[in-house]
């Protein structure tokens, strides 16, 4: 009947426009934790350049009584596959585990899973001889044949940075014993790796500088005010390195040259290590039949294994290129650092924090030292979303749509049951006159009303449903009017809908009722509009 296909096409269109509107809600917040995956996330203002570790000392992270995850970002690249542009993530694995802005469809597996699978299994620490707390010069016997080169040793402090420590060059061929005062950040820290500095005509360019430098170098053992540090058991070269011998020492051959830097090293657990990473699926494709994907960051070339694969991975925008690995922070920053001391470090902090103390986090990240860094909040993000005026209208505008529709559902179902006594009563006064109770009659009409509201609704929730799914996969727009990231998803409110339906059953019986309430009430039976 006509009463049915208007409820279907009114019930549809109510179901669409309120499952449209709770997905655009579910949207901003997907949207706001997939930005910021954690509480609020601290990173370096590109306005100001102030490095996220010369601001936020350990005493200021104690300071914020907030669960703080350091984390690395840095760029890559892959040479031969000529890929720049690559986001690589280092996050600790507990903060992987609980990442916030997840979703189902962004991998085959949760993160819980991930974070197993990127786990290395085994210790990353650098190694290397300790110095001692009270040290104050650090000294060694060098001799360089053929050329002139300056050393520097790099020191692990014990909060985890780098300190470089410049001993004076060569001056020929004899014995010469270099020294340099042990700054108070070095004490009790762990010498990583000498860096050899190339000559001044390599440096400063001049008529030879295009050929590398060569020359042979011994080194004796590191002393530490007179105490020897190591008997350099373990010790190995980098690139520019080669025949390299121990006997109460090191002796080798070098090639200096200003492209590359050249070090000898303790043998550091990351040697060999091909760090598992979870990448993106074009980094996955581009990986050997090893699953083996060599990366160049900030320089630095690592070996990564392919331990899992995901489409999309919070914290890390869609925009340009969307490759991605995602690594263990510790074993990332190691492997950097064994390839160049210094080179892996924290980049931003995320701050989890409860409901209870967010509002007192967030008002000291307004506060020094933290004005000169950028600092992100998911719910201030989600908020200000929220708050857009193109938002609040498209909101505003399904709210009243889904009303209007459900008041046209309403008012059909009225209709159609004054109908039914309209259009049948010849019938009925027929029924009426050979005895049926009016009663009955009445409970008749509405019966065919319910039957009528039940059949359009259930049509109307087919249709509702379809629009939802094709608009949801086919419209890339928010309700800020901007492409999803990550993509909509259909988020039907169930409790919602549960309740306009119980509660416009229980509307729609009561209009009906009072439509037929006068129905056969005459003292004797009637044809429908005669008097009496």
């Amino acid at each position: 009947s006509v009463a049915v296909a208007f409820v279907v096409v009114s019930v549809g269109f109510a179901l669409f426009a309120s499952s449209y509107r709770s997905t655009l809600v579910e949207g901003q917040r997907e949207q706001a934790a997939f930005a910021v995956p954690a509480d609020q996330i601290v990173r370096e203002d590109l306005s100001q350049l102030v490095p996220v570790r010369s601001v936020v000392t350990p005493q200021v992270v104690r300071s914020l009584d907030a669960r703080v995850s350091p984390v690395t970002r840095l760029a890559g690249s892959i040479a031969g596959a000529d890929v720049t542009g690559i986001t690589v993530l280092g996050l600790p694995l507990g903060a992987l585990a609980g990442i916030g802005g997840w979703r189902a469809d962004f991998a085959s597996t949760g993160p819980e899973a991930l974070a197993g699978k990127i786990d290395p299994q085994r210790p990353v620490a650098l190694r290397g001889p300790r110095l001692p707390d009270d040290a104050k010069r650090l000294s060694l016997r060098m001799v360089v044949h053929r050329t002139v080169l300056g050393l520097v040793a790099y020191v692990q402090a014990r909060d985890g940075s780098f300190v470089p420590i410049r001993l004076a060059r060569n001056e020929g061929p004899r014995p010469q014993t270099l020294t340099a005062r042990v700054p108070l950040e070095a004490r009790g820290g762990s010498l990583v790796a000498y860096r050899f500095e190339p000559p001044p005509r390599l440096e400063e360019r001049g008529a030879d500088s295009g050929a590398p430098a060569l020359g042979t170098v011994t080194l004796g053992p590191p002393r530490a005010d007179g105490r020897p540090l190591t008997d350099y058991g373990d010790w190995i070269g980098t690139v520019g390195v080669s025949g390299l011998s121990r006997d109460g020492g090191l002796r080798f051959h070098v090639t200096l040259t200003n492209e590359v830097d050249t070090y000898v090293r303790p043998r550091q657990p990351t040697d060999g290590l091909r760090l598992p990473a979870v990448v993106s699926p074009f980094l996955a494709r581009l990986a050997g039949p090893d699953r083996t994907l060599p990366v160049t960051i900030n320089g630095d070339p690592l070996v990564l294994r392919v331990a899992a694969v995901a489409r999309r991975f919070p914290g890390i925008p869609q925009s340009g290129t969307s490759d991605f690995v995602v690594a263990d922070r510790r074993a990332l920053e190691s492997a950097l650092n064994t390839s160049t001391p210094g080179s892996g470090f924290t980049t931003e902090l995320w701050l989890d924090t409860t409901p209870a103390r967010r509002a007192a986090v967030e008002a000291k990240l307004r506060k020094p030292p933290f004005t000169a860094l950028d600092v992100s909040s998911r719910s201030r993000l989600e908020s200000s979303l929220r708050r857009e005026p193109v938002a609040r209208a498209a909101l505003a505008m399904l709210e009243t749509a889904a009303l209007t529709a459900v008041a046209l559902a309403l008012l059909a179902l009225v209709l159609g049951a004054v109908s039914e006594r309209r259009d049948e009563a010849a019938e009925l006064f027929d029924l009426e006159a050979q005895g049926i109770p009016p009663s009955s009659l009445r409970r008749q009409l509405r019966l065919r009303a319910a039957l009528a509201g039940v059949a359009g609704a259930f049509g109307g929730a087919l249709t509702g449903l379809l629009l939802s799914l094709l608009v949801v996969r086919f419209v890339e727009l928010t309700a800020n009017a901007t492409a999803p990231e990550p993509p909509l998803e259909l988020t039907p409110d169930w409790p919602l809908l549960l309740l306009g339906v119980v509660a416009a059953a229980a509307l729609g019986a009561a209009l009906v009722t009072a439509a037929t309430w006068r129905a056969f009430r005459a003292p004797v039976p009637a044809r429908y509009g005669e008097a009496g």
